[in-house]
Parts: structure tokens; sequence; C-alpha cells
């Protein structure tokens, strides 16, 4: 896999139709990031998001990533590693 610097500057693996994206959080007793794409609109994904009690930690937001315009909304897991879903445009 091609490692990229990212526009949030982040490293990230180039997957072409989908990234990894390695961010290190200190604040975070478990630092983990991970992105991936979805397919459903961000309208749905953030409805079922919502009736599953999902903690919400970045709302949807428009953005670029490796190359693409996508749009982004970062949730935690149980372990509070952070979770961003893509919607690619």
């Amino acid at each position: 896999m091609q490692i990229v610097d990212l526009p949030n500057g982040d490293k990230g693996a180039d997957l072409r139709k989908m990234f990894l994206d390695f961010r290190q959080v200190d604040n975070v007793s478990n630092p983990i990031s991970f992105g991936l794409i979805a397919k459903d609109s961000m309208e749905a994904i953030k409805a079922h998001l919502i009736n599953y009690f999902v903690d919400i930690v970045d709302e949807p937001s428009t953005k670029t990533e490796v190359r693409r315009k996508v749009n982004s909304i970062t949730i935690l897991d149980p372990d509070k590693n952070r979770i961003e879903v893509n919607e690619f445009k």
C-alpha cells in the first residue's frame, strides 16, 4: 500500500477507492482511528447512528480526501476508537 499525506495532516494508505487514516490521538486511552466508505447517503448514515445511540464526535462535513470530495462523519466505538464514515461524492 502506498502511504500518503492526507490533507488533514494525517498519514494514510491509498487504496484507490478506499483509504486508511493513521492518526495518533494523545488524549484517548486507546488511540486508534479508522476510515471507511459507505454506500448509503450521509442522511441515512446519521439517522442509523442516532437510532443505535452511537457517539457522534464530528457532525457530517464535506472535505477532500485522497483526491475526492467526501461527506464525512466521525463516531466513537464502545472502546472509544475513532471511526470516520465517508460517503464519496
